[in-house]
């Protein structure tokens, strides 16, 4: 296992600098760069490269090192020293708006796996799970739901 390293990120549009240590083994959590600067984790490029990422935010097949060698072939900044540092762009975060992705916040104390696995769980006695609808499934993917999905809304209304 190598040394942690010490990568210089700079955000132009907010005239910040940052530090981060990380690991060449270590995938790139671009939801924690994207939290240090106040960016939207779903417009975050480094370098001017958009980097794929799982729903976790967490990249799936890029680790530090291998972006770093990337960028260095290409004669790009690898983020050595502050004159030398990555570059991240993205859209701000609009301020008071909630996230789509965590829209109902765990106040429990349980973290969300934990949570899911007593969920799942306690799904077998309830028989089909918990059918209530939370902002989860009207805002995924901040998409309109479609004419069925309508539908079925209005049919789980109460009429009185």
């Amino acid at each position: 296992m190598s040394k942690p390293r010490t990568i210089k990120l700079f955000c132009p549009s907010l005239s910040k600098l940052v530090e981060l240590v990380a690991w060449e083994e270590q995938r790139l959590d671009l939801g924690s760069i994207a939290g240090s600067f106040g960016l939207d984790p779903s417009t975050v490029k480094i370098n001017g490269h958009f980097i794929s990422r799982g729903v976790d935010l967490v990249s799936n097949s890029v680790t530090w090192g291998s972006l770093l060698m990337f960028f260095s072939a290409k004669g790009l900044s690898t983020g050595k020293h502050d004159r030398d540092a990555l570059v991240v762009d993205g859209k701000l975060t609009k301020v008071g708006a909630k996230r789509s992705y965590d829209c109902q916040p765990n106040h429990t104390g349980i973290s969300q796996n934990q949570n899911k696995k007593l969920r799942d769980s306690s799904s077998d006695f309830l028989g089909k799970g918990d059918d209530r609808l939370g902002c989860r499934y009207l805002n995924e993917n901040m998409k309109r739901p479609r004419e069925n999905e309508v539908i079925t809304l209005t049919l789980r209304k109460r009429t009185r």
